[in-house]
């Protein structure tokens, strides 16, 4: 079954095209804000010293590893349920 969206004209999102863009938004936002530690780090203003930037780069690390695996895990059995 095919829904229209009246104001585009285009087809409505499905169950799938809604979790590969909150899949796609999360990695931009992770990997986004790398060069963000980096720039506050020494390297650059130094507003972080060298214990924040390691707890800066490790929890970026742990989220946008594997975080954003458990968030796969999510999706997947949505996108599955949808099928």
């Amino acid at each position: 079954m095919l829904i229209l969206d009246l104001k585009g004209g285009r087809a409505a999102p499905s169950a799938i095209e809604k979790a590969f863009r909150k899949l796609v938004t999360v990695r931009v936002v992770l990997w986004t804000l790398y060069p963000v530690v980096w720039i506050l780090a020494g390297t650059e203003f130094g507003v972080l010293n060298q214990s924040g930037e390691t707890a800066g780069y490790t929890l970026l690390e742990l989220a946008s590893k594997v975080g954003f695996g458990f968030f796969v895990l999510k999706h997947a059995a949505t996108v599955g349920k949808s099928r």
